[in-house]
């Protein structure tokens, strides 16, 4: 049995389609979209410690007609104060 997120990295790399685009915010070997980075640099976008950001940079390449993957780990979206 394999986790979802090294099930996901495989599948990712298998769909090999050049209309995917992949945003990650530093956690590239957590997300396992590592291996995609090094297969498919130029459509790995590394964003750093910025998911906001990164979120309004995928909407603007999705605008494109690309189909962007945004990697991150949910608690990083929240701002919420609960």
């Amino acid at each position: 049995m394999k986790s979802t997120r090294q099930a996901f990295g495989e599948a990712l790399l298998a769909i090999d389609s050049s209309h995917i685009i992949c945003l990650d915010a530093d956690l590239s070997k957590s997300t396992m979209t590592y291996a995609f980075s090094k297969k498919f640099p130029e459509r790995h976008l590394q964003m750093g410690l910025q998911e906001a950001n990164m979120i309004g940079v995928a909407a603007g390449i999705a605008n494109t007609g690309k189909t962007t993957l945004v990697c991150s780990f949910v608690s990083f979206f929240d701002s919420s104060d609960t």
